[in-house]
């Protein structure tokens, strides 16, 4: 069960179940969420290669790469846990809750990127990823971070929307999946490698 790849995504909504005890203990929280991320980094070192989930159009995996990548969002996050603890020193810990909420959302969105199965699964999260990551660059509540997010929305938002989406059609119209283990590869389906075409 440990092994899942959706139990090592969800981890991060444990930071959120216990935000409600943060205000009254705030250092136990922080210290807690760091042990979190920090077993969440060993379950993720002792994950089978080849672990799967799929339900439906979402799937995901631990492959001999994406362990590398789960492990560092999850030290990364116990380092984040570690700043956020230091908030009241930049006078915006109102907002502690709010980014605390956030920061546990899109962890959870770029794991679930990090871990994805399929071209969907890497399309659905990437997407999700990026609203759910505007309140973190908005934090401060001024307008110069409000135009810096605003560009951010548009130059990751665009890319996906403009070449990614085009390009997973022609993927699918020549291997006949999403999924990024078929085991095929355009040369393997006869796919000139230079021109492009079959």
């Amino acid at each position: 069960m440990f092994s899942n790849p959706l139990f090592i995504i969800l981890m991060p909504l444990l930071g959120i179940a216990l935000l409600p005890f943060k205000n009254r203990f705030r250092t136990a929280y922080f210290s807690v969420v760091c042990l979190i991320a920090l077993i969440n980094a060993f379950l993720t070192i002792n994950a089978p290669i080849g672990s799967f989930f799929n339900y439906g159009l979402i799937g995901f995996v631990t492959d001999k790469y994406t362990w590398i990548f789960i492990l560092s969002i999850n030290v990364s996050w116990a380092f984040v846990l570690g700043y956020a603890f230091s908030f009241e020193q930049y006078k915006f810990r109102q907002h502690e809750n709010k980014y605390l909420l956030f920061l546990h959302l899109s962890l959870l969105a770029v794991m679930a990127n990090a871990l994805a199965e399929n071209i969907q699964t890497l399309l659905i999260f990437y997407l999700l990823a990026i609203p759910i990551s505007y309140p973190l660059l908005t934090i401060r509540d001024d307008e110069r971070c409000k135009e810096a997010a605003k560009g951010y929305m548009i130059q990751t938002l665009l890319p996906p929307v403009l070449m990614a989406i085009p390009a997973f059609i022609i993927i699918h119209l020549f291997t006949h999946s999403y999924s990024f283990y078929t085991g095929k590869t355009f040369v393997d389906l006869g796919v000139d490698e230079e021109a492009g075409i079959a």
